[in-house]
């Protein structure tokens, strides 16, 4: 009865099988295409604006200043930002005598500036903490778009590690006021030691608190070796030669026992004093004259505006001698962001900028073309372009360890300043400090 019942379900299932399959729409049995259906029109869409960059699209670059430069450097930075929407520029102001030492210690910790401004280039290249810029430069139009003095100030051994900022070579700054009072013209061009002996005797008043010449000669301030520098130069000596100490000579001694010659002229305690403190009493009236980097013409304006600065040339010695020193702007080697480094640095030494920056903090541009500014052809600007031009001239700070070494010359020079040791004892000792230390890189 069962198997009567399962046979009779199998042929129900199978005839509605047959009944669904010829249900079937069949195939068009020609191959002539079929119309579609119409379809309805949708409204169009409207077009999708393309979503704003990721805020990890914006390249972050640290730059690490001088905070004694004066403030309109950060509108140049701002109009590199307008122009460069993907690069934010993160602005540290340091001082300006404490921006090697916080390079050395950000490197350390492994988060140094991407850009940083040096004025100590062989010393970061001796410690590596400086990117040579080869790879971003044509050299013909690097050498040909600058001074001297600025080329050779951003070069150490043939290779170039910065981009000038400004470079010059030392000036005396005369307070225009006391040689006017005391009818004495500023010294020009080719003046010489007896000159300056001369004029600072003249100068003299210590029962008035005046004083003809300035000089550092603390233990602790770059200006103590920075202001002996020329007068070795002037006197036939050298700095360095063959990596060694090359100022232990006759020469070196009767550069520095002029300087001490000078004594009688120079403010009292002058062997504790730094810079900014001899600059002080040149406001007050109290210097007539000190010699330093041109940079300080327009420093030395900003903070005093009512006070008249004089410029004289370098003075003349045996021979004609000076350094040239100033700013360039250097990447760091641990730099993750070094395309972006060298796009605002090409930016911030272009001619344009470094020739508004210059003109309007007094100071004397690295490149060709800003001297074409009227400032530089009168006033005290014209004396400064005309100074790094002259027969002489040597960048400054170009040897290996030159922070660790200015820092043994100073010890020394302040010794001699003293009286605590001869200058020939000053000077030998101070040469064999820096032998010990250049045998490293023989």
């Amino acid at each position: 009865m069962k198997l009567k019942m399962m046979k009779g379900t199998l042929v129900t299932v199978l005839l509605l099988s047959l009944l669904l399959v010829a249900c079937q729409p069949t195939a068009p049995a020609t191959s002539e295409p079929v119309e579609p259906e119409p379809q309805a029109t949708l409204p169009a869409a409207e077009p999708t604006q393309p979503p704003p960059p990721a805020s990890s699209e914006v390249i972050e670059i640290t730059y690490m200043r001088q905070a004694d430069n004066p403030d309109i450097e950060l509108d140049y930075i701002k109009e590199f930002e307008a122009a460069n929407p993907s690069i934010k520029v993160i602005v540290d102001s340091v001082p300006s005598n404490d921006t090697y030492n916080k390079l050395v210690l950000t490197t350390n910790a492994g988060n140094p500036p991407d850009v940083f401004m040096t004025f100590w280039t062989a010393d970061a290249v001796s410690n590596d903490l400086i990117y040579s810029l080869e790879e971003f430069i044509d050299r013909s139009e690097f050498e040909s778009r600058f001074t001297s003095a600025g080329a050779s100030y951003a070069q150490f051994q043939g290779t170039i590690y910065a981009i000038p900022w400004r470079a010059g070579a030392s000036v005396f700054l005369v307070n225009c006021k006391m040689f006017e009072d005391a009818g004495l013209e500023v010294p020009t061009l080719n003046w010489t030691w007896e000159d300056l002996t001369t004029l600072s005797a003249a100068l003299t008043d210590k029962d008035a608190g005046k004083y003809g010449f300035g000089l550092v000669g603390s233990s602790t301030d770059f200006a103590t070796e920075w202001q002996f520098w020329p007068f070795l130069l002037q006197a036939g000596g050298k700095i360095y030669e063959n990596n060694r100490a090359a100022f232990n000579t006759p020469e070196g001694v009767k550069a520095l026992e002029y300087l001490i010659s000078l004594k009688p002229y120079i403010p009292e305690g002058f062997t504790s004093m730094d810079l900014n403190q001899l600059i002080d009493l040149f406001v007050s009236n109290k210097v007539a004259m000190f010699q330093d980097g041109p940079w300080f013409i327009g420093i030395i304006q900003k903070g005093n505006p009512d006070f008249d600065v004089c410029v004289a040339p370098m003075v003349v010695g045996d021979q004609p001698g000076n350094i040239t020193g100033g700013t360039a702007l250097g990447i760091s080697p641990l730099s993750k962001n070094k395309e972006a480094a060298w796009k605002f640095i090409d930016y911030m030494t272009s001619d344009d900028v470094l020739g508004r920056w210059n003109a309007a903090t007094d100071n004397v541009p690295p490149v060709v073309s800003a001297f074409e500014n009227p400032i530089y052809a009168e006033g005290p600007m014209s004396v400064a372009a005309e100074v790094v031009k002259q027969p002489g001239v040597i960048p400054a700070n170009q040897y290996p360890e030159s922070t660790r070494l200015n820092t043994i010359m100073r010890t020394y020079l302040q010794a001699a300043f003293l009286g605590e040791m001869t200058p020939q004892e000053a000077l030998e000792a101070a040469a064999a400090e820096w032998d010990e230390v250049l045998k490293n890189y023989d």
